[in-house]
């Protein structure tokens, strides 16, 4: 969904949801940006669990993918 209006921009509705990196959501900030596919989102969101991944151990995380799973089960049903 493309906000019709400045006041639209930001609005909490399921069309307008994006799960961004914070640095990338403050690059967008209040610009219309046509909003991900499903698969895109997918994408994005496997890209930086990945990249998270590489550095998890040496922090002492530990990523459960069944969260991950869940997650997207979730994301399907609101796109």
């Amino acid at each position: 969904m493309i906000p019709s209006n400045k006041r639209e921009q930001g609005k909490h509705h399921p069309d307008n949801l994006q799960l961004l990196l914070k640095a990338h959501n403050a690059s967008k900030n209040n610009t219309d940006w046509v909003r991900f596919t499903f698969e895109e989102q997918v994408d994005y969101i496997k890209s930086a669990i990945h990249l998270q991944s590489l550095i998890a151990g040496r922090m002492g995380i530990e990523i459960d993918s069944s969260v991950l799973d869940s997650l997207f089960v979730r994301l399907k049903q609101i796109y």
